[in-house]
């Protein structure tokens, strides 16, 4: 996707697709990322490196949550989430 992270990508597909659910992934720390502003309430985050199962996982809870829920959503029994790619800045 020259030109365009995941997180540009996702909002602008959102207007157009309100219910869409968005998992993001990157190899960052959640320091790096909160230091960049980029941690918002409501997105779900997956570290890299991931098991196959891990990420199977992920997708099934993030389609079965409810829609209002809106909680960072935290990997408890893996490494610590981040945000997308090494592209990603924020838009603060």
């Amino acid at each position: 996707m020259p030109g365009v992270n995941g997180r540009v990508l996702a909002e602008r597909l959102a207007p157009r697709h309100p219910a869409m659910k968005v998992l993001y992934m990157s190899g960052y720390t959640d320091t790096f990322i909160a230091g960049h502003g980029v941690l918002e309430e409501g997105t779900h985050l997956l570290h890299k490196p991931f098991t196959e199962e891990l990420l199977v996982r992920r997708v099934r809870e993030l389609l079965d949550a409810r829609s209002e829920t809106k909680k960072i959503s935290k990997l408890e029994d893996t490494e610590p989430p981040v945000v997308a790619g090494p592209d990603v800045k924020s838009s603060r």
